[in-house]
């Protein structure tokens, strides 16, 4: 059995049952194995295209994290508001953060 084009919705237990009539006596064996999807934590930005901010204006910045093993976590740095930490509690395996600053 081949799982095409595997993602995060086929983790779980699989199981194979395996069935035999010996001697007009049915046996039976089974085994099963937990199977997790994973892939490479991918971090990403968005809205930081403008270089130059009008000074006294809100800008923000969305930084994401994608893939790997949930839960996720981010930490975000800028030279305003030091850092921020924002952590999933689900098992999403993507997480959205943003944040905005007063362009000084």
């Amino acid at each position: 059995y081949t799982i095409s084009s595997i993602g995060y919705s086929d983790n779980g237990t699989y199981k194979c049952l395996a069935k035999n009539n010996v001697n007009g006596s049915e046996k039976e064996d089974a085994k099963s194995d937990d199977i997790e999807v994973s892939s490479q934590v991918k971090a990403s930005f968005s809205n930081v295209g403008e270089k130059e901010v009008s000074y006294g204006s809100n800008y923000q910045i969305t930084c994401g994290v994608e893939g790997g093993k949930a839960p996720h976590k981010v930490t975000f740095v800028t030279p305003t508001s030091g850092t921020l930490i924002w952590q999933s509690a689900s098992s999403s395996n993507s997480l959205q953060c943003n944040t905005v600053d007063n362009v000084e």
